[in-house]
């Protein structure tokens, strides 16, 4: 790379991108990189987790974690394309990461950093914490994602879950901003940018939520039947068949009465 491109790069508005870029752009001797697959268990601790706990209905949530009826709900069956998906994502999280790390812009310690609140109940980890980003001048939370082409061409801003999950993070750990860098999952595997602020309404809404699912949970009283858009769930719809607690819902005693 130029020292021209090298400048253009890193004079540009974006925080993480040319950093990876420039990394990514270096060789990679393949017999040396080694990719760690994280298992982050999230079954048995009974906490709410930003990654899949942003979104979803009370009475969604309250299933989810009740532990009487955790070990009763049924996952949608995934196809071996879901599964491929997934493991290449996971690979790019770790490329990234390893890329970035041998740099010597983040150590260890700055990969999947454990995020904990015991206020809100909530853990989860971080993809990268960027030490003192010389652009920004401090410390810039990362969360990276992965897109197939279509859906990359067509992502202008995240979505709320994306800003939902790095929000939770940036509020425990203290930061003001954060960068959702999104990987698009096939040539020309090209990568954009988000700049998150913290969203205080954001929170709010969060953990409103997850408060009132506690709440349901210690009394061992099951919410209200979840809305869907500007209805409630039906035994027929689509949201039923594909929710993991279809099978110990309320709602068949609700519905067929």
């Amino acid at each position: 790379m130029s020292a021209t491109d090298l400048f253009e790069k890193l004079s540009s508005d974006s925080l993480i991108a040319p950093y990876v870029e420039i990394a990514l752009r270096k060789e990679v001797a393949a017999d040396q990189l080694i990719i760690p697959l994280p298992n982050h268990a999230s079954k048995t601790d009974f906490l709410f987790h930003p990654s899949s706990h942003c979104y979803g209905d009370i009475r969604q949530l309250y299933y989810m974690l009740h532990p009487g009826y955790r070990d009763q709900l049924v996952e949608r069956k995934r196809a071996g394309m879901d599964y491929l998906s997934l493991i290449q994502g996971t690979i790019m999280h770790c490329v990234i990461q390893t890329k970035l790390k041998e740099d010597g812009w983040i150590t260890d310690d700055h990969i999947e950093v454990p995020m904990f609140s015991e206020e809100h109940h909530g853990t989860g980890h971080l993809d990268v914490l960027f030490p003192s980003n010389p652009i920004a001048g401090k410390d810039i939370p990362v969360d990276i994602k992965t897109a197939s082409p279509e859906n990359y061409s067509r992502m202008y801003s995240p979505s709320w879950s994306y800003r939902a999950q790095l929000n939770c993070y940036m509020d425990w750990g203290g930061w003001d901003e954060g960068v959702i860098l999104v990987i698009e999952a096939g040539r020309p595997f090209r990568m954009k940018e988000f700049r998150v602020q913290r969203d205080e309404l954001i929170l709010h809404q969060i953990y409103s939520k997850w408060k009132k699912v506690r709440e349901y949970i210690e009394r061992d009283e099951i919410p209200p039947i979840c809305q869907v858009k500007e209805s409630v769930c039906k035994i027929e719809s689509t949201t039923y068949k594909n929710c993991s607690a279809r099978q110990v819902c309320a709602i068949h005693n609700e519905q067929t009465k």
